[in-house]
């Protein structure tokens, strides 16, 4: 797989565990994703070698590199590239599973409607603001959420999150309020939150999906 072609193109999504590179092209909310010239492209990278150089090094303007990596894995991040890391150990057939549900989730928070507005430039700005540069993601369902955020941010609160609500017919404004705040109050006290919502139909149970900003010492 090269990492020297500049696809011009809205995401960009690399898997190097299966060998296979593809884009999704100017989606937004009416199937045409929002990208100005600031704002042209974001490339996923499933478990991409610790010396990879990301594409956004050959592009103009650059690219958003996001990593999908492992548990343990730690890698120098150049500017405009983020790390996301698995919250816990696992198999490769797992982390994978894991890797492309979160390129999902966050797929469908640019491309999917919902109750309130997302585009490429509000997950840029969450990214940008943990100097750390490097997230947690996890997903789970809304009725767990405080649960799961104490055991996320247990270690400290953090300076980023960028958050995903989905839910059928039924996601509600009210809905999206309560969850809102839920995860603002676990975060730093100036800390950046950006909370988008999917109205998925077939989906009976309402989820969140959560991308946390962590401390590089944590790693």
């Amino acid at each position: 797989m090269t990492n020297n072609v500049h696809l011009e193109t809205g995401l960009v999504i690399k898997n190097f565990i299966k060998g296979t590179a593809y884009s999704i092209k100017h989606l937004d909310k009416e199937h045409r994703l929002h990208a100005s010239s600031e704002y042209v492209a974001i490339e996923f990278l499933i478990d991409a070698p610790k010396d990879y150089l990301s594409s956004q090094a050959h592009a103009e303007p650059l690219y958003i590199s996001l990593y999908f990596d492992r548990a343990d894995c730690q890698r120098e991040l150049a500017e405009n590239c983020y790390q996301v890391r698995c919250v816990e150990a696992c198999d490769t057939f797992d982390f994978m599973l894991w890797a492309e549900n979160a390129i999902s989730v966050l797929t469908q928070a640019l491309t999917v409607p919902g109750v309130t507005a997302t585009d490429i430039a509000d997950l840029q700005t969450v990214l940008q603001s943990e100097p750390s540069q490097r997230f947690l993601f996890k997903t789970f369902d809304s009725s767990d959420t405080t649960y799961q955020l104490d055991h996320l941010t247990a270690n400290q609160p953090s300076h980023a999150a960028f958050a995903v609500f989905t839910g059928g017919a039924d996601l509600s404004l009210q809905k999206y309020n309560a969850v809102d705040t839920l995860i603002f109050d676990q975060l730093d006290t100036n800390a950046r939150l950006h909370m988008a919502t999917c109205v998925l139909p077939e989906q009976e149970q309402a989820r969140v999906a959560v991308l946390y900003g962590i401390e590089k010492q944590l790693l």
